[in-house]
């Protein structure tokens, strides 16, 4: 899992005039694949924030991303994050 801070470093590194990269976590002497691990870690911090549909099993709504138990039925719904694992969640059908 891509740590969002740890990604922020790297964005930070890549943004300055010259390229620090003694201090970027993903350096190594290859600056294409730094760049890819760059690229792969914004799009799955992306595709986090993109709601999914909560999963239901015997009434009760799970998550899709852990699978954790949320704590309240659906009536009274005003969950939009995992508090597990913060995947952004919706309850509409």
């Amino acid at each position: 899992m891509t740590n969002q801070e740890e990604l922020m470093k790297v964005v930070e590194c890549c943004l300055t005039d010259e390229l620090n990269c003694w201090d970027c976590p993903y350096c190594n002497d290859n600056l294409s694949e730094c760049m890819e691990k760059l690229r792969n870690g914004a799009m799955e911090l992306l595709k986090k924030q993109e709601q999914k549909k909560v999963e239901w099993r015997y009434g009760r709504a799970y998550c899709p991303e852990c699978g954790e138990l949320f704590p309240r039925k659906k009536e009274t719904q005003y969950i939009r994050f995992c508090s597990y694992c913060g995947q952004a969640v919706k309850f509409d059908d």
